[in-house]
């Protein structure tokens, strides 16, 4: 809950920015075209003099399907339309929308911070405005936005650019323009991504324990809701019997459905944004390719932001996007080995089991210890080998009328605790 709240707040504001860049977008936008309208007297002088007769253009093709157009290219060679504190604004949001995640994880997670994490906070810090401060002031930057100019970027350009690195989108609207400029991006890209990999390894284990704990509270509410409707014998009995014979249950689908809305909705403001804001000028479809394009980090760059709110706003949605899509991809994934689970159980391994059980046991009655030891293995869950190891351990320890004492287990641990 505690995320999902930073996260609608990340939103609303994200909002709030966006209705800024609108209103100086289209203050700029308008001046451009006073002066496209308008053009000097020399200016004229100059374009005269160029002019020179040019072949006409094949006749249009009435059946030609649309498709990408090469000549939606907008100017940004002037720079940014924004003030320099609204930029900021958006460039702190974005870092501490990314930065804060470990923070994030450990404050809701219960366990102690390790040395581990602490120092892939401090990488991760130093990336990210180690880049902002060398990609707007040191590296030169080409675009064909730019037209022929190099110059570095703007904050906004720098966040979206940096989105692109780290979730490995890569339109390629925006590349290094020199030699040195590019090796050292190459390099910030493999040691952003390690540092990355490390992040989301981390994010997607938060989110399967959660997941797991959710899970497991349903299941309590369930049998819980089972013993006040007074829910007959025989199915109870039913479920001891599956658990018993070590029969996996049906996969639950429910994981997945929840992760593809999840998405959908991700994927339904992406396409509604880029539709309706102003000087994007796309169609439907091409706005729903492109954030499929975007959001599975494919990147073909046919279709990318135009303007700096589109630019603000596919900086963030990278982010939450194709973490959406990992969690898809991840529930896919577990329903898949849970489903091949189920359908490949074999009741041969139960009586196999039994059989093996039936040869250690002295008699026909089995112990608690010997029905866990059966349960375990028939289940899958533990090799017979397993317990043959422990088994040899608790003898290695002498225990005097079938039992030994804590302390000769602690004396034990820590013996192999000392040795390298």
């Amino acid at each position: 809950m505690k995320m999902a709240q930073v996260t609608a707040s990340a939103l609303v504001l994200l909002c709030l920015v966006s209705a800024n860049v609108a209103s100086a977008e289209k203050v700029s936008f308008a001046k451009r075209q006073n002066l496209a309208a308008d053009p000097s007297p020399e200016e004229k002088a100059v374009k005269s003099e160029k002019e020179e007769p040019v072949a006409a253009p094949p006749p249009e093709d009435k059946d030609r399907v649309a498709g990408p157009i090469p000549s939606k290219v907008v100017d940004w060679s002037q720079g940014s339309a924004l003030d320099e504190g609204v930029q900021f604004l958006c460039a702190s949001l974005w870092i501490g929308l990314l930065g804060s995640i470990p923070l994030a994880l450990r404050f809701v997670s219960t366990k102690p911070v390790t040395k581990t994490e602490i120092g892939l906070s401090c990488v991760l810090w130093v990336c990210l405005f180690g880049g902002l401060w060398l990609f707007t002031n040191i590296i030169l930057f080409q675009s064909p936005h730019f037209g022929t100019e190099i110059r570095p970027l703007t904050m906004v350009e720098c966040i979206y650019l940096m989105s692109q690195v780290i979730t490995t989108v890569g339109y390629g609207d925006i590349t290094p323009a020199k030699p040195r400029g590019q090796v050292f991006v190459g390099l910030y890209v493999l040691g952003a991504l390690f540092v990355i990999s490390m992040l989301v390894s981390q994010l997607m284990a938060h989110m399967g324990k959660v997941a797991q704990e959710y899970e497991k509270k349903l299941l309590e509410q369930s049998q819980a809701a089972d013993e006040a409707l007074h829910r007959s014998r025989s199915e109870s009995s039913l479920a001891h019997l599956h658990f018993i014979a070590g029969k996996p249950p049906p996969p639950d689908r429910k994981p997945l459905y929840r992760a593809m809305a999840i998405f959908a909705v991700v994927d339904l403001i992406f396409v509604t944004f880029f539709y309706t804001w102003p000087g994007e000028h796309k169609t439907f479809l091409e706005c729903f390719y492109m954030s499929v394009i975007t959001l599975s980090t494919v990147g073909f760059g046919a279709f990318t932001p135009l303007t700096e709110g589109g630019m603000i706003f596919d900086a963030f949605m990278m982010l939450f996007g194709s973490a959406a899509l990992v969690n898809v991809i991840g529930n896919f994934g577990d329903l898949m080995v849970r489903q091949q689970k189920y359908e490949q159980f074999d009741p041969k391994a139960c009586e196999h089991a039994l059989e093996r059980l039936e040869e250690k046991i002295k008699g026909t009655k089995v112990s608690e210890l010997e029905f866990l030891q059966f349960a375990l293995v028939s289940q899958g869950l533990v090799a017979e080998e397993e317990f043959d190891k422990i088994s040899a351990a608790f003898k290695h320890l002498n225990p005097k009328s079938g039992a030994i004492q804590i302390s000769d287990i602690a004396s034990c641990i820590n013996q192999s605790l000392k040795e390298p």
